[in-house]
């Protein structure tokens, strides 16, 4: 499927039909994901409640996933070595470590990115400068050897910019997971999924991943 046509229409019915519709659609292609690979998961706090479905997955399928994900990140922070970033939520440490130095002593075979919900919020200049962030990010983890894989964010029905976040990830030239036509349960916000809507998306990831 071309990640340029950006669509705002959610599929309905259960997420088996649409992943149905995504595999039917695209080329044919080996397994990016596969037992004794190493996957690494990094992000914001959309890949935060990943984790637990992802991490449940990857054991079943005897895959080492590394979730390395912060809560209220955005693609330009993940351009550094190491940093560090405050929690704001009390049932978490204090701070996040993260950055390309801790994806590349994991020695990934594929990273998945989770990023791109923050940016949506963020004034355009920000989302216009991210550009070579986006590339650099995708460069980085390619000089790892490993492959990087887009987790585009689900529709966020109140983020003033997410067309043109879209917009800018689409031009990242990797393989992207086209959450958004999942028809992803949402919490109130508007941002985040519900429980059952991270199982959801965990599930249809993972089938695309390792089909």
């Amino acid at each position: 499927m071309d990640s340029r046509k950006i669509g705002y229409v959610l599929i309905g019915g259960a997420a088996l039909g649409a992943l149905g519709a995504l595999l039917f659609g695209r080329k044919k292609r080996s397994p990016l994901v596969a037992p004794g690979r190493r996957v690494v998961l990094i992000g914001d706090s959309l890949g935060v409640g990943l984790r637990k479905p992802l991490s449940l997955l990857a054991e079943a399928s005897r895959v080492e996933l590394s979730p390395q994900v912060c809560g209220g990140t955005m693609i330009l922070q993940w351009v550094k070595e190491r940093t560090a970033y405050p929690q704001h939520d009390t049932s978490l440490a204090k701070r996040c470590d993260f950055g390309l130095g801790y994806v590349r002593d994991a020695r990934p075979d594929v990273v998945l990115i989770s990023l791109g919900t923050n940016d949506a919020y963020a004034p355009l200049s920000t989302i216009e400068a991210e550009y070579a962030d986006v590339h650099a990010l995708v460069q980085a983890i390619r000089e790892m050897g490993a492959t990087p894989v887009w987790l585009d964010p689900p529709h966020l029905a109140k983020a003033p910019h997410e067309a043109e976040m879209r917009q800018l990830i689409a031009t990242a030239d990797v393989a992207h997971f086209p959450s958004y036509e999942l028809g992803i349960e949402m919490s109130p916000d508007a941002i985040h999924p519900t429980g059952a809507g991270y199982a959801q998306w965990a599930d249809a990831l993972w089938a695309w991943l390792t089909e």
